[in-house]
Order: C-alpha cells, then structure tokens, then sequence
C-alpha cells in the first residue's frame, strides 16, 4: 500500500511540474537561423496603438554573439512607411541600443541611439520609449543609456500613433520581410525575457522598477497593451493583455530567465 501510494504521489508532482512548466515565466533562446523565428502577424501591434499619445517597449535581453554587420533586432513592429515602434542592438561603434520610432507613414525616422557598448553573456534590461512629438530615449538596466540622436534623425511629430495596415509581420528576435525574417543579419542570437508593450511613455523610475526585476504588469498596468512572458511549450507565445499571441515556427526553446518579482 506505501508503494503504490508512493507512486501515485510521484505521478501528481510529474503532472504538477509539468503544468507549472507550462505556465512559468521563461526566457527563450533566439538563433541566426531564418528557420527559426517567432511573429506576431502582419499589422497585429498597430491597433494596439492606435491614438496612443506615447510608446514604450521594454524587455530582458542576452547576447550569445553579436552582429558583425547591421544590426540585432530585439522588436519590430508596423515598420517600413507605417507609424511603427523598434528596438535594436546595432553594429557600429561597438553593439549600442537603438530604437526606431515613427508615428505616421509621413514622418522621417526617429533613432535614438544609447552610448553604452553592450557585451555578450550579461543579463540587460533594455527599452525604448517616446512621446510624440519629442525625441525617444533609450534605457538600458533602469536609466536613459545617454541617448543621442542618429545622424539625420529628428524628432517624431506631435500627435497619436496612426497605424496602417501593412503586409511585413510584427515580430520578436527579428525584423521581418513579409512573413519571414530580413536574414540572419537582422535576428538576434541570444535570450529573452519579460518582452512588453505600454501605450504611454514610461518614466525613469518605471524603467528603474522594470530593472530591479519587477515585472511588466505591475508597471502601468493600465496602459500595458502587450506582454509576453514567454509562457507555453508548444508553438504558441501567449500574449497576457491583448491575445496578440506569437507563433515559433521552427525552434525557439525554453531557457533560463532572470531574476523577477512575480
């Protein structure tokens, strides 16, 4: 009777792991493979941000390499002409943070660009954010990494995010042509984490939270539009705000995530 009681004890701690693998928060491990991607849709952020008088866009990021040319987009979507929202860790004078912001199809780029040199192998808590009509900053571990502008960039032009529906899909660890990443160049190879979208500029104290590891839904829960977590097994990302939910295609597992307050 102990044994069989004992079984049945160690198949309910299997079963309960197994459920809270599945609903954990994770990071997952991006690769330079094409075949290897995680998109969101073509136009699914947009709406999301229609008339949002600001934008902010922040995640938990680890580099395995770095890019050699180009650079390693961490989120990108609505881009191309549209009013769209990026971030970056762009080759040039060392890996620096970048962020690409454009409220309607009419405005030119918006591109601050961090000082920071960024390394491989170290946890960073990243984010770019703006109100339009300003120029955008770029945060890295809770403070503005000392942000200039990018030659020719100016400030985007007062107003609310317009958006327009185009065909290039939204995504994750890439930026994407049409339904699949650019190329190889424009992936990043590494981890992330805690991947979330506000409607509103964010403050230096909220990115100062964020980094100290409390999470994106205690940080404005109010104007949080987009959070992904990383929870599921399958193919599935499951968005926690708006269903804005991702599809891997190919292999981006389950990895060590950094240190949070649930």
């Amino acid at each position: 009777m102990k044994l069989f009681l004992a079984f049945i004890q160690a198949l309910l701690f299997v079963s309960l792991t197994a459920g809270l693998q599945n609903t954990a928060h994770a990071a997952r491990d991006f690769t330079k493979n094409t075949s290897n991607h995680l998109s969101l849709g073509a136009g699914a952020i947009g709406p999301l941000l229609n008339g949002a008088a600001g934008v902010t866009f922040a995640c938990w990021v680890i580099q395995d390499t770095q890019a050699v040319t180009d650079g390693d987009d961490v989120f990108l979507a609505n881009h191309s002409t549209l009013g769209s929202v990026g971030l970056r860790l762009r080759h040039g004078t060392g890996i620096r943070l970048t962020g690409a912001l454009r409220r309607q199809n009419a405005d030119t780029g918006n591109v601050p660009l961090g000082a920071t040199t960024l390394s491989t192998g170290i946890w960073y808590h990243v984010g770019v954010t703006v109100t339009f009509g300003s120029n955008g900053k770029v945060y890295l571990n809770g403070a503005d990494d000392g942000t200039t502008m990018a030659g020719g960039s100016v400030a985007t032009t007062s107003g609310t995010f317009v958006s327009s529906t185009g065909t290039n899909h939204d995504a994750l660890g890439a930026a994407f042509s049409g339904t699949a990443p650019i190329s190889t160049a424009r992936q990043l190879d590494g981890r992330m984490a805690e991947a979330a979208l506000w409607n509103i500029e964010l403050t230096a104290a909220d990115f100062a939270s964020l980094a100290r590891g409390f999470t994106p839904d205690q940080i404005r829960p109010q104007n949080l539009v987009a959070y992904w977590p990383f929870i599921g097994d399958g193919t599935n990302i499951r968005d926690l705000r708006n269903t804005k939910n991702g599809t891997i295609t190919g292999s981006i597992p389950r990895a060590d995530h950094p240190r949070t307050y649930q």
